[in-house]
């Protein structure tokens, strides 16, 4: 099963931000295949309803990053996602 991830980021916290290859290696510790998307469109980035940047859509769900910088969260939020129990 892979997991669709949408990074939203503002210009203030562009590309830069190494949040793709924090979710990389969290895929890499929980064993998941994640299919990653950087939106740059504001108003594709505006449809998900959050003014929380930058923030992460995990399979339509939307949540603010900042809660899910610890690379352990991170992997806690995959997991749970496939259903794994924790």
């Amino acid at each position: 099963m892979s997991i669709d991830i949408k990074i939203l980021q503002s210009n203030c916290c562009g590309p830069q931000a190494p949040i793709k290859e924090r979710i990389e290696q969290a895929a890499a510790i929980a064993g998941v295949d994640v299919a990653i998307e950087q939106p740059a469109d504001l108003q594709e980035i505006m449809k998900f309803g959050t003014m929380t940047f930058p923030s992460i859509v995990v399979n339509g769900t939307v949540y603010p990053y900042s809660d899910y910088q610890d690379l352990n969260e991170l992997v806690r939020l995959l997991k749970t996602e496939i259903g794994e129990q924790l």
